[in-house]
């Protein structure tokens, strides 16, 4: 149903004003580089990343571009594909805590009352948790396995997600298309997920694009310390082994690490971009 007092958010020429950004458009652009070398990584570095190519710790060459491991394994695959992983983690992740997050923040701010105090002690009980050591220890008893990763972490960063929503939503909630739509005998849920939920939906595309970065961190950190998924490559992993040759090859930190780098430099600045264009639009009008 279509009331007159229905807010939405305006999609004409979105793209154009995105583009006027250039923090913004950097970032899409190194997001999407590191997205082709992910979907390609077969065809961009076809040497399997476990296997021995060359003598180990050559340093890099016009033959092995990132040089080899104390194995003899070549760092430009191991590089390559360890993309895979990181943007696994961190969509797989996004993915989950915005689901668990919505529908935490939707039912708490649109239901208030005892929902609400529910909700929210639920939240803030989550919130106080150290994030990376409840990561750590959940690892350690269920196993390194990255999908069940990715949703461990989907499931400890929700909170934000959640109470950034809920605000949108006690704003919204009394704006006069709901009450237009109580008016005419809209049900209530109806009116919470057609009619509330899309206008307050850009602040969860805001809070997922930002826990992308935290997610990959998250996960390289765990696997810097040993706790990654042994039967794929990460660059968590590859920063693990090159710990030890940190004086004799610097390229075995530097590559993985810029990697690393780059990918969470790119989701911040498009989560940036996305506040610029999203979130204001959320108060513009209703």
């Amino acid at each position: 149903m279509n009331l007159p007092f229905e807010y939405t958010l305006p999609h004409r020429h979105w793209a154009v004003r995105y583009a006027r950004q250039p923090g913004a458009l950097v970032g899409l652009g190194i997001g999407l580089a590191i997205l082709l070398i992910a979907i390609f990584a077969n065809v961009i570095a076809p040497a399997n990343p476990k296997v021995t190519v060359a003598d180990p710790l050559l340093p890099p060459s016009s033959a092995y571009w990132f040089g080899t491991d104390d194995l003899g394994r070549d760092t430009f695959s191991n590089v390559t594909h360890g993309a895979r992983v990181a943007l696994m983690v961190g969509f797989v992740t996004a993915f989950t805590s915005a689901l668990i997050g919505t529908f935490v923040g939707l039912v708490s701010g649109f239901l208030g009352g005892f929902w609400d105090d529910a909700l929210m002690r639920v939240t803030e009980t989550f919130q106080m948790l150290p994030r990376f050591f409840l990561a750590l220890l959940l690892v350690s008893l269920f196993g390194s396995n990255i999908v069940w990763v990715a949703l461990m972490l989907g499931m400890t960063f929700w909170t934000g997600t959640a109470r950034l929503l809920r605000s949108q939503v006690l704003s919204l909630r009394s704006r006069e298309f709901v009450l237009a739509a109580r008016s005419v005998g809209v049900h209530e849920a109806t009116i919470m997920f057609h009619h509330v939920l899309p206008n307050a939906f850009a602040s969860v595309v805001v809070s997922a694009a930002r826990q992308i970065a935290g997610a990959i961190l998250t996960e390289a950190g765990l696997s810097s310390l040993g706790l990654g998924d042994p039967t794929l490559v990460s660059w968590g992993q590859l920063l693990n082994n090159a710990q030890r040759f940190i004086r004799t090859a610097w390229w075995l930190f530097t590559f993985p690490g810029a990697a690393l780098a780059l990918t969470v430099l790119s989701t911040t600045l498009i989560a940036d971009g996305l506040v610029a264009e999203l979130r204001p639009h959320t108060h513009d009008n209703g």
